[in-house]
């Protein structure tokens, strides 16, 4: 008896986290600061899920507001909490080196901070 109660619970937190990790899946429009260097623009993203616990973001957007730049990173789901999805991903990108990103999605917000070796700074979406 003590097992099953256990079983189910485990199964109860998997669909919880699972119906919550599932609020990262979706388009989002918004903007990216350089913190570093003060340069910002406008910043899309598509979210898709590729697994349980993993997803891929392919961002574009534009710096000094007329050069394009697109890039794709897969992202880990490392916690939900309070019905906000915790995101990271890293990864090696020309010209920035490491570049490492951590999100937290809120309902319809994606919050997110980045690091590279000579520059940091945050993005700023909401869900299209």
């Amino acid at each position: 008896m003590h097992r099953m109660k256990l079983g189910a619970l485990a199964m109860l937190l998997t669909v919880a986290f699972t119906a919550r990790a599932d609020d990262a899946k979706s388009r989002w429009k918004g903007n990216w600061t350089s913190d570093t260097t003060g340069h910002k623009g406008p910043l899309k993203a598509s979210v898709t899920q590729e697994g349980p616990e993993t997803y891929k973001a392919r961002f574009t957007g534009r710096f000094a507001g007329v050069v394009p730049f697109m890039y794709t990173s897969k992202m880990h789901v490392t916690g939900v909490e309070n019905g906000r999805v915790h995101l990271a991903a890293d990864r090696k990108l020309p010209m920035f080196g490491q570049f490492n990103t951590r999100a937290v999605i809120d309902g319809d917000r994606f919050d997110a901070t980045y690091q590279a070796k000579k520059d940091q700074g945050s993005f700023r979406m909401e869900r299209r």
